[in-house]
């Protein structure tokens, strides 16, 4: 059995995951409660069926397509109390965009934290020049620098952050 699936992982994929997948279950139920119960049923399911577990490898993309195929197995099941059929069967496109969704705000997250991990000089000219939108000339005389000390700092600055995002695509890329 991999690690993933051991009592104290399974709390901590249920403390990173639990609230991401409540929000991906609404966008099919349209129910906080319901997406809610779901997740909840998810992961009690995966955890009591973990020794079968063993060769899941991508195990956030395993946690949100059971979500997935938990909310599609409830809304058949609702079918009969008026709800739409036709509703369900929602486009790949609106799945797609719900999962992208997630991913620009875990990207976000990431580079605001990568961001916050700068050196406080290198922060302060890259919050400067492209949050406050400030030309070097006006960085540099705020902070009574050289332009020359401003593209320095710039410079390492979107080496880090580059460095940190590509590292962030490759996770994503590759799954947890």
């Amino acid at each position: 059995m991999t690690a993933f699936w051991d009592k104290q992982h399974m709390a901590q994929l249920y403390e990173d995951y639990y609230s991401p997948l409540c929000r991906y279950a609404f966008t099919f139920v349209k129910d906080k409660s319901t997406a809610e119960d779901i997740v909840s049923e998810t992961f009690y399911t995966i955890y009591s069926k973990r020794s079968k577990l063993s060769k899941v490898e991508r195990v956030k993309s395993y946690l949100f397509k059971s979500v997935h195929n938990n909310c599609l197995y409830h809304l058949r099941e609702q079918k009969e109390d008026a709800y739409n059929f036709d509703l369900y069967q929602e486009p790949i496109a609106d799945i797609k965009n719900a999962m992208d969704e997630i991913i620009i705000k875990e990207i976000g997250t990431e580079l605001d934290q990568a961001i916050e991990a700068l050196p406080e000089q290198q922060r302060k000219v890259f919050c400067l020049k492209y949050i406050s939108k400030k030309k070097n000339r006006e960085v540099a005389q705020e902070l009574n620098l050289s332009i020359k000390t401003i593209e320095m700092h710039m410079g390492l600055a979107l080496k880090t952050l580059r460095k940190q995002l590509q590292l962030l695509s490759g996770h994503i890329r590759s799954g947890p």
